[in-house]
């Protein structure tokens, strides 16, 4: 019987072997550091670029996700169409949330938000100015938990006179988290609320945003509009039973909206119901879940926070995907370049006996080494630049694969990884035969056309990433230099102006006064801001009720913003009927089909049926963001009596050569007129620019990540062109012997992959061609994609690619040809 010495020596031989592999490994590494440079480097940026990303994406994906049943909770959205046009929001009419839960036993509760807007607030002598207060039903904690640091949910919000504060704001108004029972005065007419609630704060990933909450019956206006089935000014939220079917709920909410909304539809719409019915008209109301708003309401909106973007984290998704591809791919790429130095070894083994099941496992164990070493460094960079990129994405990230159930993950994810990477080159190694390996080890240096694939395969993911980056880039640019038909530059906006009272009038001559000053107007909303919608028809034309979006603005409104007017006048002090006047843009002409508007009438139902004089036709301008498309739109004067609206805000055009001191002096004016009130204004272009953050910021993740891949690519190639250059060490040595130059052998050497990379655009342009098209289908004004972008990225990619394989080419041009000759 023949034993084993090592198990006779008690040694147990997995073990063994385990450990010779290792040793064989690091040997392998430290012989040929620059191959495991690159490819620990290349492994490394794939990684932690991927885990950038992922943590990303976890993010945007755990909107929502902090309350309790939050699978039960739905937004009610307006999903309507009227006069033809599809009209969809967030906003819903007051009395809905008590029909459904009175009507519909498939709801649980239901509870309703009111964004107040800017709201004054009072504390002794100081003064501020409140963006994020919100006021709701009484029952908003039985829907959402947002946790609560001191005070009782249940009776929060029982007294009108209450008010919750988030831990910032307690901390901003009485210096400590412990202020239940303090006050706080409220609003213009200084009411006093007091402190029954402190909340921690309101997380970043909730579409819910917040920093006071007040009592929905501390706000009039909803009261006053309990009846209106049109006034969708606050936003509905129900929870449903368990077992309840959403479907079945939207189409109880339509019977609701037929029984009970039926009048106000028919006064407004001039039809019965069931006419408006059978025209194609619709005002229904359906169901979206919670976890879904974030992400998926480009129709719907969001009025009481952000939201993002499914398209833009399937794109990321997709990014990381390729990133961790690219740095497999290199890794294959080297492993399978370098298989004619390990044939030998391969060779010797097999013919001492080794199994291939052993040799397998010995490269496979190397590869998830070397993909372990990866994930170590990618960890420690990704936890580096985790707050840099939290900046550039524009919220705040943690590295949750650094904590919990996470910690166990990331050493499969290296196995994964390894095993992914070094899958190919361990069987295509152990193939090899014994006889040919020892005889010609350049017969098993690999196959040159899977090299060549690879290649291939990098470079056209960088060149789509980069040409999918300029066209970002190219979008952005376009938003913001478009001529949105007014002039937004040297423009400030001065907010709450309504709140001088009589000085109002007084304040706007002071700064018109002002030599710095080129014009001032009130109005009642800016630009980027918010508008009123209202019912309208047209005297005289066979049409229903149509929508119209307004402002309302003073006599120097046109001239301040630099709107020009096609036709028709503007409105005039000269004549008292203009209060009763208006003025259309383009889109609102074209819709009603009026070939020559000025003098025909509006009528308005709001206001029993009151008639509105076109006194002029405006040039097309987007008073709305660039996301959307123009719709009609009106300009009312502020002593019109279509609706009420305050002079909220004051535009005044600066002269540019003296805006310090128009703004220094603006500033005494309002301190002079109303010392307790806060002096607040922004640069109108300012506002309108932070329309499109969102695209800026995806354009800044896109152009890092594009960055990176091309590096991955480029150290992918960098290694293939060290090896060609050695294994045509003897035939570079020839070459210059005979005659032949440096510029000769670097093109001799740099031929074969400027081709590739050639290559490689072909099919990467129709790639990145379809995604971006795809992308921009999502905006009503977007660029058009030229033939320049695709050619300016392969470009790019090109001379990248070209500086990476010169450098190698140029160092084995200037190398010695005695060396070289005698290289073997």
């Amino acid at each position: 019987m023949i034993l084993d010495p090592l198990q006779s020596d008690g040694i147990n031989l997995e073990a063994y072997m385990l450990q010779n592999y290792l040793k064989i490994a690091f040997r392998n590494m430290v012989k040929h550091r620059y191959y495991t440079l690159l490819n620990i480097f290349g492994l490394s940026i794939g990684i932690a670029g991927c885990l950038l990303i992922t943590t990303y994406i976890f993010h945007e994906l755990s909107y929502d996700d902090l309350h309790q049943d939050a699978d039960q909770i739905y937004r009610v959205n307006l999903d309507a169409v009227w006069n033809g046009e599809i009209a969809r929001g967030g906003g819903t009419p007051p009395p809905l949330a008590g029909f459904m839960v009175e009507e519909l036993p498939e709801v649980r509760g239901a509870t309703r938000i009111y964004p107040a807007g800017e709201t004054l607030t009072f504390l002794e002598d100081r003064s501020f100015t409140e963006s994020r207060i919100i006021a709701v039903d009484s029952n908003f904690f039985d829907i959402f938990s947002f946790p609560i640091l001191a005070g009782d949910p249940a009776t929060a919000l029982a007294s009108p006179q209450s008010v919750l504060l988030t831990r910032a704001m307690a901390n901003k108004y009485f210096g400590r988290v412990d202020a239940l029972g303090e006050s706080i005065r409220i609003g213009e007419d200084k009411r006093q609320f007091q402190v029954t609630a402190i909340l921690e704060d309101v997380p970043a990933n909730s579409h819910i945003q917040f920093d006071m909450l007040m009592p929905i019956e501390a706000f009039s206006v909803v009261k006053r509009f309990d009846w209106s089935w049109i006034w969708l000014q606050v936003v509905t939220y129900a929870m449903l039973e368990p077992t309840a079917d959403p479907a079945t709920v939207d189409a109880g909410i339509r019977e609701i909206v037929g029984n009970h909304g039926r009048k106000v539809i028919e006064r407004f719409s001039g039809l019965s119901y069931e006419a408006f019915e059978a025209g194609g008209g619709s005002w229904t109301f359906v169901l979206q879940p919670l976890l879904d708003i974030y992400l998926q309401s480009d129709f719907y909106g969001n009025r009481l926070g952000n939201i993002g973007s499914q398209r833009t984290i399937n794109m990321l998704a997709v990014v990381a995907f390729l990133m961790i591809l690219m740095a497999c791919v290199n890794f294959v790429n080297l492993s399978t370049a370098r298989a004619a130095n390990r044939a030998r070894e391969v060779g010797v083994r097999k013919a001492l006996g080794s199994f291939r099941f052993h040799l397998m496992f010995q490269f496979l164990a190397e590869a998830v080494l070397f993909a372990g070493i990866a994930t170590l460094i990618a960890l420690m960079l990704v936890e580096l630049s985790m707050p840099y990129f939290g900046q550039l994405a524009g919220t705040t990230l943690q590295a949750s694969f650094l904590q919990s159930w996470m910690v166990l993950i990331m050493p499969l994810f290296a196995i994964l990884i390894g095993v992914i990477a070094g899958a190919y080159p361990a069987f295509y190694l152990t193939n090899l035969e014994p006889v040919r390996a020892l005889k010609n080890e350049k017969s098993a240096g690999g196959s040159s056309n899977l090299r060549r694939f690879l290649v291939v395969c990098q470079f056209t993911i960088a060149i789509a990433l980069i040409a999918s980056t300029l066209v970002v880039y190219q979008q952005i640019d376009f938003f913001q230099n478009k001529h949105l038909g007014f002039d937004k530059e040297h423009v400030i906006v001065v907010s709450n102006t309504e709140r001088l009272g009589s000085t109002e009038a007084s304040f706007k001559d002071m700064v018109n006064a002002f030599s710095g000053v080129e014009d001032a107007s009130f109005a009642s909303s800016m630009p980027s801001a918010g508008s009123f919608t209202d019912f309208y028809r047209a005297e005289g034309l066979d049409l229903d009720n149509f929508l119209l979006t307004s402002i309302k603005g003073d006599y120097e409104y046109l001239q301040t913003m630099n709107i020009e007017l096609l036709s028709g006048r503007d409105f005039s002090r000269d004549v008292p009927g203009d209060i009763d006047g208006v003025l259309l843009n383009e889109t609102a002409v074209r819709f009603l089909g009026w070939d020559d508007p000025v003098g025909e009438y509006l009528i308005y139902p709001g206001n029993g049926n009151q008639r509105i004089q076109i006194l002029g036709v405006v040039k097309d301008f987007n008073f709305h963001s660039l996301h959307s498309e123009l719709q009609p739109f009106a300009i009312f004067l502020f002593e019109s009596k279509t609706y009420m609206t305050g002079k909220n805000y004051m535009m005044v055009r600066l002269r540019p050569e003296s805006t310090e001191e128009s703004l220094a002096f603006i500033e005494a004016q309002w301190k002079q007129l109303s010392p307790d009130l806060p002096f607040e204004f922004s640069f109108l272009d300012d506002r309108i620019d932070a329309q499109f953050r969102g695209e800026q910021r995806f354009g800044r993740v896109f152009l890092v990540f594009a960055s990176l891949s091309i590096l991955i690519a480029c150290l992918g190639l960098l290694g293939l062109a060290a090896f060609s250059a050695q294994r045509r060490t003897k035939e570079i040595g020839i070459r210059k012997v005979v005659g032949a130059s440096n510029i000769d052998i670097v093109g001799l050497l740099g031929r074969e992959f400027v081709g590739l990379v050639l290559f490689s655009n072909l099919i990467a342009w129709p790639l990145a061609w379809v995604a971006m098209d795809n992308w921009l289908a999502s905006y009503a004004y977007r660029i058009d994609l030229g033939w320049s972008v695709f050619v300016v990225a392969g470009a790019i990619a090109l001379a990248i690619a070209l500086l990476t394989v010169s450098w190698q080419a140029i160092r084995a041009a200037l190398a010695n040809p005695v060396d070289a000759l005698k290289y073997e």
